[in-house]
């Protein structure tokens, strides 16, 4: 458990560093074994106290606004089934319901969160979001996803919200990195579009 906190801790710690700066456009160097993964299993730490009101199962919703209106509608809107779970210094936001990136790729950065893994944090009834990009090498911490008709789009960013009803609703801004290439795997791609939005929301309706 002090292993997971310390992850956790470091995570937190470069995203303070850097921010929602600018998605990358692939790694430096592709490992051996690189394959998308469907609904992979959860990497995340031990769940937290059932009284803790960020804890649970949700629906998220994903919208890009004003920025990113180069990218396809089905890009701008996305949704997942997520969960939040909790450990001593954050919590781990867990997604699935679609197709993201695997591998080691996604688990080389520090963290060693997925890329359907994003880190939260708490003080009283304000959270935040942060979907770290830690280093060109590791992709994990944020969202790689694949989206039909199999293109590719990486999200990084960060928002903050209050919980209502059961309901988290979080607004900031995001990085976007999107392959228009269909291709079982998003690196390289030749001709990517990137976009900055200051109108990133993210909807948490607890199941």
């Amino acid at each position: 458990m002090r292993r997971v906190a310390l992850i956790i801790a470091l995570a937190l710690a470069v995203s303070a560093c850097n921010g929602t700066g600018p998605a990358v456009t692939g790694p430096s160097q592709l490992p051996s074994v690189m394959v998308p993964t469907t609904n992979p299993a959860p990497n995340a730490p031990d769940a937290g106290s059932s009284s803790d009101p960020m804890v649970g199962r949700y629906t998220l919703n994903v919208t890009l606004g004003a920025g990113c209106e180069s990218l396809p509608e089905t890009a701008r809107n996305r949704s997942y089934a997520a969960s939040i779970d909790a450990a001593r210094a954050a919590y781990v936001v867990t997604l699935s319901a679609a197709s993201f990136l695997g591998g080691s790729i996604c688990t080389a950065a520090p963290s060693r969160l997925g890329c359907n893994q994003f880190v939260a944090s708490r003080a009283d009834d304000v959270f935040q979001f942060d979907l770290i990009n830690e280093n060109d090498d590791g992709h994990g911490g944020h969202i790689v996803e694949q989206i039909p008709p199999g293109t590719w789009m990486e999200l990084i960013g960060r928002g903050t919200g209050q919980i209502a009803g059961g309901t988290i609703t979080a607004t900031g801004s995001a990085s976007v990195w999107y392959c228009p290439t269909v291709s079982a795997y998003p690196f390289p791609c030749r001709a990517f579009v990137g976009c900055r939005s200051d109108d990133l929301r993210l909807t948490f309706t607890r199941k």
